[in-house]
This record gives C-alpha cells, structure tokens and sequence, in this order.
C-alpha cells in the first residue's frame, strides 16, 4: 500500500480492511502512520506476528535538505533509505509518502480487558505482587504464541495499586484457545483469591479486534515526563535477573509511579537490515513505561526534582537489572543516560555518518536525534531540559 506521511492510523485501518488486508500500525486512533512512528521503529498489537513498523516498509520519498525530492529504497540512495528505516524521526529529511507491505487478513483474533486491585481483604498487597509476579514469568509464554499484552500498573496510595489489562490480544487464536493457552495463569491467581475470569471476544478481521480493544485516549496531560526500558527474554527467563527485575519495577511503584508495560517482541524474523534498535530484535520481551506528572501550578524547582527522581532514582535500578538493554526512542526519558547507546545502540555510528553526508548544515534538529550531541540550547536548568533558548552548535 501507498501511503501519505499525513494518514492516521484509524484512516490506514479502514482503507486496508476495506480490500481484505492488515498493515502493522500503532494502538492510538490518530497517531500519524508516517514520519515519527516509522522514523521511530514503533510498535504494534501486531508487531509479534509481522515485526515493528518500519520493517514493513519497501520505499519512502523524501525530499532532502537541500530541496531535491528522492525516492529511496534498499537499491536506490539505500543508505538515507536505511536511517529513515527506523533511525529517528525529524532528522535526516522530510518524508511525504511510503510503500508498505500489506498481509492477509487473520482468520479470527481474540481480544479480552480485566483488572484487579488490593482491597485490604481479599486481594492483599502481597497477593497482588504475588499474582503480578506470576503474570510476568509467564510472559515469554504468551509471546511465543504472538500475543500483544498491554497492562498498567496503577498506585493509589501507600500499598495500593490496581492491575488492569487493557487489551490483550490473542492474534490466529479463537476464544476457547486463547482460554486454553492462559488458564494456568487465572489458576494461578485463583489460588492467591483473586477471582478474574476474561470474557474473549472473536474478531474476523484486525480492524474489528483494534476498534473493540483500544478506545480513544486522552491526547496528553499539561505536565508529565516519561522513561522507559526494554526488557531482555534472559531478565524474565533467568530467576536471578527476574528477581532484580521484578524488584526495579515494583520498587518504581511503591514510590507512587505508574507503570505501563506490554508483553511483546519485534516480531519473528527474518528482520531486514534497518536502523531499528537493535533490541527489539532477538532480545525484546516486555516493555515499560514509567512516568511522573505535575499540576499546572508546580513549581520549576519542583518539576525539575521530579524529572531527577524519575531518571535517578526510579530508573536506575532498571538499568542495572539490565545494563545490556536499552530504552526506546519514541516514549522515552529525554535526560536519559548515554543516549546514543541507549536508544540507537551499535548502529549509532552509521546513523552519524549519513546523517552529516544528507544534513551537513545540522538543519534537522531533535532533542536526543541522531547528531544532537554536536548542538546544545542555551538556558537550561538542571533537571528541566527546555528547547526555549538558542540553538548552539558545540565548539
């Protein structure tokens, strides 16, 4: 399919359905398929079946900094075409259209949203940690089978938290299989009291099962900062790295954050040779969000301690329970770490290279984008980066 770098994604859903095909997009209705998401190498409820978006894409035009409009593709201007394959959105051109890869429609998928939360009696703070920490070891179990989990993590004071997934989907499978496949799971809650049974819903089509599991969100919030961190199979597989990992993130919401997280990977392979992460690849298992918020009236000074505590204190401990991963580009901590590393790992150097042979003048600009070490902004405070000074190139 052609598509325009202005489509959103509701729009490519019903324009695919429409001829008997799905496409690997995104969970929100109006984000834009183009640019960012695909510059991004984003995510999808399909992404354990097909691979991430960017993989699906075969050409892209683009018209330059220096005004020429191209077309590039693994034969033609390929390494523009390889950076914009997943290196970074808003950094090497201007992307006006691309040519994706279309796939059969499922035959059924089913879809199913539950919760739970501690009430002080029957679900206690220990039996919710508890049945959180069996859903998280049987993760790699419902990833090999190409689900999509999205779950959050909700604090509502000291030991207080509800658990909510929303959806979760269970592509090729019907209602009685995807029942089959996570009844060891809803045993395993049953047994600590937490009685949640899932009510699956059956889909004929991908456009049917996205309407029905993701509902419209907010567009944002007047102030919030987000991390995340891409979780290793090993950090799940390995009962001494799970253990650290399960204690990172809980400690994250102990503290009174929320997590988003998803049960997926990058998809089967075989991959093409893009500048996606390389993490999403082999490694991926589970994905995480965290974030703090503020009231409209909050102080600089506190902003900037909040935004010092997320990337501190909160996600450090991530870090060290997987020092090898690496977070994501697209929903991610702009004072990360190491950011080269962290969110374009070892095809940073590449990246760089043709970043200064397409923009030498350095005219695309991002805050963490392939080359934004070589420019700084004038005026920032410690802990609250801001983009409302001058743009400096470093000397």
């Amino acid at each position: 399919m052609k598509v325009g770098a202005g489509v959103l994604l509701y729009e490519l859903y019903e324009a695919a359905d429409a001829h008997g095909v799905a496409v690997v997009g995104g969970e929100g209705k109006t984000v834009g398929f183009g640019r960012g998401y695909i510059a991004g190498g984003r995510h999808s409820p399909v992404s354990p079946l097909y691979g991430l978006a960017a993989d699906q894409v075969l050409r892209i035009d683009v018209v330059t900094p220096d005004g020429r409009f191209i077309t590039a593709t693994e034969r033609k201007n390929s390494d523009l075409f390889w950076a914009l394959w997943g290196g970074g959105g808003g950094t090497f051109g201007v992307a006006t259209s691309y040519v994706i890869r279309a796939h059969l429609s499922l035959p059924v998928i089913s879809v199913a949203s539950f919760s739970f939360g501690i009430d002080g009696s029957t679900i206690t703070y220990e039996t919710f940690w508890e049945a959180v920490r069996a859903y998280w070891e049987m993760i790699p179990i419902f990833n090999a089978r190409g689900n999509y989990q999205y779950w959050f993590i909700w604090p509502a004071g000291p030991k207080k938290a509800s658990f909510v997934m929303s959806p979760w989907l269970a592509p090729k499978l019907t209602a009685g299989e995807a029942n089959e496949l996570t009844a060891p799971l809803f045993a395993k809650w049953k047994a600590l009291g937490i009685n949640v049974q899932p009510n699956w819903s059956e889909h004929a089509t991908f456009l049917s099962a996205w309407t029905a599991g993701f509902p419209v969100e907010p567009v944002g919030s007047h102030g919030n900062k987000m991390a995340s961190r891409l979780s290793p199979k090993e950090n799940l597989n390995d009962p001494a790295k799970f253990n650290t990992t399960y204690e990172a993130l809980k400690g994250v919401s102990d503290s009174g954050g929320s997590l988003i997280g998803f049960g997926i990977t990058g998809g089967p392979g075989p991959h093409p040779d893009n500048a996606v992460n390389p993490e999403w690849r082999d490694a991926a298992a589970m994905f995480v969000i965290s974030w703090v918020t503020w009231d409209a009236d909050t102080s600089l000074a506190r902003i900037a301690e909040l935004s010092k505590n997320l990337t501190e204190l909160w996600r450090q401990p991530w870090r060290d329970a997987a020092p090898d991963s690496e977070a994501y580009a697209s929903e991610c901590d702009v004072m990360e770490p190491n950011v080269q590393q962290s969110f374009f790992g070892n095809n940073y150097k590449r990246l760089y290279q043709v970043k200064n042979k397409y923009v030498p003048s350095g005219l695309f600009h991002t805050q963490i984008g392939v080359g934004s070490e070589d420019w700084y902004v004038t005026g920032q405070l410690d802990g609250l980066p801001t983009q409302n000074g001058r743009l400096c190139r470093v000397k």
